[in-house]
């Protein structure tokens, strides 16, 4: 894939799919900027279950994406940042075919 952009994410939710982490919420200056999940592997993954527990908060966004509503989303607390790589970005605000290039403050 060649990349065309380069963001600084802010990392707000974890989707689970069938008790699994399947992705990551994206928020781009308090903005939905999509979902996530190439580029992480089973090390991320069982640092952001540990992040997950506990983490029954309200979504960051004044309005629920449509793409998420009946999702299993767990809002995180404290949200982390991630530079994630992708196309361009969709006329919705979306990022497109995203992948983690660093997940930050990560042990």
């Amino acid at each position: 894939m060649k990349t065309a952009v380069v963001v600084e994410a802010d990392i707000v939710g974890i989707l689970r799919k069938e008790g699994r982490i399947s992705s990551l919420v994206m928020s781009v200056n308090g903005q939905y900027a999509g979902r996530v999940s190439s580029g992480l592997d089973g090390k991320a993954k069982e640092w952001l279950a540990g992040l997950e527990q506990g983490s029954a908060y309200p979504p960051p966004f004044p309005k629920l994406p449509q793409s998420l509503k009946g999702t299993d989303v767990a809002w995180l607390r404290k949200p982390f940042r991630a530079e994630v790589t992708g196309r361009e970005w969709t006329d919705e605000g979306l990022l497109r075919h995203p992948k983690i290039r660093l997940l930050r403050n990560r042990p």
